[in-house]
């Protein structure tokens, strides 16, 4: 018997360890050919949204100025905020203790010149709920209209074609450069949990909202497969081992 109770604690524990890695997540993009309202100039971000047992990972990136996106040039081409609408409630919503958006910033000179500016796990977005969409806004943070989302820099290094909406314009230094990451605790949230639509803000007043496109959804990682794969093998050695001889 006492054999039998260490293969069962065996068996939870793998069940419980696949059941802490499984994870859904989906992805979002702008649509191709996507503009921002005030000045007509493109726009082109990125989202992988991940759901696990009471929490949300959402990543966000600025596509301008990678693969055949132009180089941003103003700031209503800056990423300001990205919400997402569940399935089910998320529950009671807040950011993982310790940070409210981690990411790398970048200063940027009135000639486009870029210079580092360390990393921060304290962008200062807001964060909200509204009904089942959750939202994080870095217009409604405590820093704005600092540390929103630029892209990347010219192969030269500097924001090539940046007007002083954005080069050397103080208030809006230092930008997070390129990507930025936010953890929410979210209690009703499950690997289960659906993401139904989301939209990409961009620019400096709320507003100019564009629609995301869903482009992909992974339900479960090859990690989990694995651990289902070794709670088959111990169901098997257990059977063997404690059948009764016919």
């Amino acid at each position: 018997m006492r054999d039998i109770r260490k293969l069962m604690l065996c068996l939870m524990v793998i069940a419980m360890a696949c059941g802490t890695a499984f994870a859904g997540s989906i992805t979002f993009l702008t649509p191709a050919g996507a503009n921002e309202a005030s000045g007509g100039q493109a726009v082109a971000a990125e989202a992988l949204v991940t759901m696990g047992a009471g929490f949300v990972t959402v990543q966000l990136w600025n596509l301008l100025g990678t693969g055949s996106n132009p180089s941003i040039s103003n700031a209503g081409q800056l990423l300001s905020d990205f919400d997402f609408t569940l399935g089910s409630t998320a529950g009671s919503v807040s950011y993982a203790a310790g940070t409210s958006g981690s990411a790398n910033l970048v200063e940027i000179a009135r000639d486009g010149g870029a210079t580092a500016d360390g990393a921060t796990a304290q962008l200062g977005w807001g964060l909200s709920l509204g009904g089942n969409t959750i939202t994080v806004d870095g217009l409604g943070g405590g820093n704005t209209p600092s540390d929103l989302l630029v892209g990347a820099a010219c192969s030269s290094g500097s924001y090539c074609n940046a007007n002083r909406s954005i080069g050397g314009n103080g208030p809006h230094n230092p930008f997070a450069s390129n990507s930025v990451t936010f953890t929410i605790n979210a209690s009703a949230v499950t690997a289960a949990t659906t993401v139904t639509a989301a939209d990409f803000s961009f620019g400096t007043a709320s507003g100019d909202d564009v629609p995301g496109t869903p482009v992909s959804a992974v339900p479960e990682p090859p990690s989990c497969m694995l651990l289902g794969a070794g709670l088959l093998g111990l169901g098997l050695v257990m059977r063997r081992r404690f059948m009764p001889a016919a």
